[in-house]
């Protein structure tokens, strides 16, 4: 008699875990971390960008982004918890009018009387 319930909660088990397999993978494939993913959102005049307004042109990028998900199981109740988010370097050089910063003075806005 003890030998079925163990085979049954072996199989249990099992397919409990091929259920599973799928969900842990799913969310780096998401429609709204891939949108956040990209380096335009970032450059100036994307959505995420911290210093105002787009000035001047954007050159030598470097882009280097990868998507990170860590999966949990509850101790007692098989409940996943999952996340998801993306890591790495979006880079790139912001080029003012046709010069480098070092044409100006620090001081040539301000009166210096």
């Amino acid at each position: 008699m003890k030998l079925p319930i163990q085979k049954f909660m072996m199989l249990f088990a099992a397919a409990i875990s091929l259920l599973q397999i799928p969900i842990s993978h799913a969310n780096g494939l998401d429609a709204r971390l891939r949108d956040d993913m990209q380096a335009k959102h970032y450059e100036p005049g994307g959505k995420y960008h911290l210093f105002g307004d787009g000035r001047g042109s954007v050159k030598n990028r470097v882009y280097a982004v990868q998507t990170f998900d860590a999966t949990a199981v509850g101790p007692i109740l098989p409940i996943t918890h999952e996340r998801t988010g993306f890591e790495g370097v979006i880079g790139y050089e912001t080029h003012f009018s046709g010069h480098g910063h070092e044409v100006h003075s620090p001081f040539d806005h301000h009166d210096s009387k």
